[in-house]
């Protein structure tokens, strides 16, 4: 069997134990067991069957049995869990990607498991490993360690213990923060009650970047198995993990950081095209003055006439908005320091999962000082950047390196007092800030390491804990769930923000506000009759809110309810009497109503109110040609020729000179539209012809369209 095969054989299987036809998932299992010759894995598949016929035999003799919903519990998980082994074993074959290649290796080793693998590396943590010989073979050994984590599935009572032990124990936070990555990637490819077991003591660690990693991996792990029932041990020692009064602190600000990583690419477009482009230039332009003036930035900075320059140059404002970023989450380093993940450090897949450290023999030549102290340090940095940032460094010439030391030095203490400003007395900042810093590693694995499309990525934008039942009793407090739902809807994540926004109605009853918020998200998601209900609901609590009034009456218009949309623009109207946008937007509406009048009163309103601006002359002149007024049509169409026409304007010139029988001139104004068009004469034609309907409201005999359009082509040569 290939590939797609084994997947759609397990996936029927999968349904088959989701709707619980355990009959026939023992029969496909057996079949499928027996097929790739796992004959010790069709045996357990038989005593599972037997334990269920049993329970069968018990229930039809009308036996109450109260553990009768855990046996069935335990039967059903087990059955998944050998189905993963089956598929697991039938993929290992031939399928290349990475995690089949190691598993390959692992395997030719027949003699090695994780317990003893663990057990040989806490031999060798004892012994120093000053030399640069002895750390390579460290990193080796660290390396093999993270693959044998990763790939072995299931984990035996006895790897539990050794990687229980190993968490427990004195050995480097380095190696603990391995061992919990490794856990967390095998996690994600096959379910694993124990990796779920040690996450969670990973998160119990006493160390904080221990612990906020096994939060994480943890978090992941519940929702990529969301939709799969929790075994027993998992779920009790969740409800344990409630009664810590850590755990809500912890797990609000993890969900918030990676609800926010689904804003990275937009941020990043933001940083690279508008923000970053406009820094330098606006900075190059403000350098140029200093040296003409033959201040220094600091001097300039303390002179009143100076610092009126800086901020009219919007140069604050734009160093404003990247802290502002920076400060709320954002990730603003993500482009620059993907560009550098071309390093030979980052092929090897364990070294995306390892907390900083300088005691690596790639920097063994560069050496040590405030300035590596400080990076390893350095606050909004990951550490997978400060590698990068390290590797870069060690590329550089001595000279040139000693040089950039020297201007980085006198920013040690400055960073120093930041960091301490960003702890507070018991540690939530501290923690946030390396929940942030992982959620961040993270992200660029999923994102850029080199085989990234064999992994399941948490990150594909459709993260959302809230979704996830096994955390259902923890999303219970409403600040909690509307500070999730505004984050969703600022990042523009609608069907998230949606769904949250929804819970938190069933919870606080009907509110404007959120209601408002309901329909802008089904709006962006092009559901406009949902929107509406949404928005009518709001406009209920308040029926004075123009905002909500100005979407219903949109989201009327979109639906073709012209009358209520109508109706709405009246009650705007009488609130906003003199709002020219309300205005247009009722001109607009009475237009596609066919009710000219009306829609000319409104037109010509914004002409009064706006009578410096030209975006409503277009709607005006159509208007007053297709109700016969050529006059006047004639005339505005005159005033937007000289704010300047585009394509369509000169089309709508031509017609109205075609109603009037001037041929001639409806060809040129025609020809003139071509022009404007660059050339595009099918598109000049398409508007013609998509204007048939008006030009028979005008007069104009459209028998006569093919004949013109002969004409126009003709006319060209």
């Amino acid at each position: 069997m290939n590939k797609k095969e084994i997947l759609q054989i397990s996936n029927s299987i999968k349904r088959q134990l989701n709707s619980g036809m355990l009959h026939d998932a023992f029969q496909a299992l057996c079949q499928l067991s027996e097929q790739s010759m796992a004959y010790e894995i069709t045996e357990k598949i038989k005593q599972c069957e037997q334990t269920y016929a049993y329970m069968l035999r018990y229930m039809s003799q009308g036996s109450d049995d109260p553990s009768r919903p855990d046996v069935y519990l335990g039967i059903v998980q087990q059955l998944r869990q050998l189905l993963d082994r089956l598929v697991r074993r039938l993929l290992s074959a031939e399928t290349p990607t990475l995690y089949y290649n190691v598993m390959r290796t692992m395997n030719m080793r027949g003699e090695d498991s994780v317990a003893r693998e663990v057990e040989s590396y806490l031999a060798l943590e004892g012994l120093p490993a000053e030399e640069p010989d002895s750390l390579r073979e460290r990193e080796r050994q660290q390396r093999r360690l993270f693959d044998f984590i990763w790939v072995n599935f299931p984990l035996t009572v006895a790897d539990a213990a050794s990687l229980r032990r190993l968490l427990a124990s004195e050995v480097s936070s380095e190696v603990k923060c391995l061992v919990t990555g490794a856990l967390t990637l095998g996690l994600l490819e096959f379910y694993d009650s124990r990796r779920f077991s040690l996450l969670i003591d990973a998160y119990q660690n006493a160390d904080p970047q221990v612990s906020v990693r096994g939060l994480v991996g943890l978090l992941i792990g519940l929702f990529r198995y969301r939709n799969r029932r929790l075994d027993r041990e998992t779920s009790d020692r969740l409800d344990l993990l409630r009664d810590e009064p850590q755990w809500s602190k912890d797990l609000t600000a993890a969900f918030g950081e990676l609800a926010r990583t689904r804003d990275t690419e937009r941020l990043t477009r933001q940083l690279n095209d508008e923000v970053l482009p406009d820094l330098m230039k606006r900075g190059k332009d403000l350098a140029d003055k200093f040296r003409s003036s033959g201040m220094t930035p600091e001097e300039a900075m303390e002179n009143p006439e100076w610092g009126a320059v800086l901020d009219e140059s919007g140069l604050g404002n734009k160093i404003r908005q990247f802290s502002e970023i920076q400060e709320s989450g954002g990730d603003v380093y993500m482009a620059t320091f993907s560009q550098l993940k071309q390093f030979p450090f980052f092929s090897e897949i364990s070294n995306w999962f390892l907390p900083f450290t300088i005691n690596r023999s790639e920097f063994a030549d560069i050496g040590s000082g405030p300035v590596i102290g400080m990076l390893g340090n350095a606050p909004y940095m990951c550490d997978s950047d400060k590698y990068s940032m390290m590797l870069s460094i060690g590329m550089m010439p001595e000279v040139q390196r000693n040089a950039m030391f020297g201007q980085l030095r006198e920013h040690v203490d400055q960073v120093r007092e930041a960091q301490q400003h960003s702890t507070d007395a018991d540690g939530l900042s501290l923690r946030r800030s390396l929940i942030n810093a992982y959620v961040l590693d993270l992200y660029r694995f999923f994102k850029l390491f080199r085989r990234k499309g064999e992994f399941f990525n948490p990150f594909d934008g459709t993260f959302n804990l809230i979704r996830v039942k096994a955390l259902e009793s923890d999303f219970t407090d409403t600040e909690l769930l509307r500070a999730m739902a505004e984050i969703y809807f600022k990042i523009g994540a609608w069907s998230d923000a949606l769904y949250i926004f929804r819970k938190l109605t069933d919870i606080i009853g009907p509110r404007q506000d959120v209601y408002q918020k309901c329909g802008y998200c089904c709006e962006r998601q092009g559901d406009w009759r949902q929107a509406l209900d949404f928005y009518v609901m709001a406009g209920s609590l308040s029926a004075s809110d123009t905002w909500t009034l100005r979407r219903t009456a949109a989201m009327q218009r979109k639906l073709g309810d012209l009358t209520g949309a109508i109706a709405s623009y009246g009650e705007l109207e009488r609130l906003l009497p003199d709002d020219a946008s309300i205005a247009m937007q009722a001109g607009y509406t009475y237009l596609e109503a066919e009710k000219y009048s009306e829609a000319l009163n409104r037109f010509f309103k914004v002409d009064f109110l706006r009578e410096d601006r030209s975006e409503h002359l277009r709607p005006l002149a159509w208007t007053q040609m297709v109700s016969g007024d050529r006059k006047g049509a004639r005339a505005t169409y005159g005033r937007v020729l000289l704010a300047g026409a585009d394509m369509h304007d000169y089309v709508n010139m031509g017609h109205l000179e075609w109603a009037e029988r001037n041929i001639g001139d409806a060809i040129n104004y025609y020809l003139l539209a071509i022009e404007q068009a660059k050339g595009d004469v099918g598109k000049v034609i398409d508007d013609i012809r998509a204007d048939a309907a008006a030009l028979e409201k005008m007069g104009v005999d459209t028998a006569e369209m093919p004949l013109m359009i002969d004409a126009l082509l003709y006319a060209r040569f």
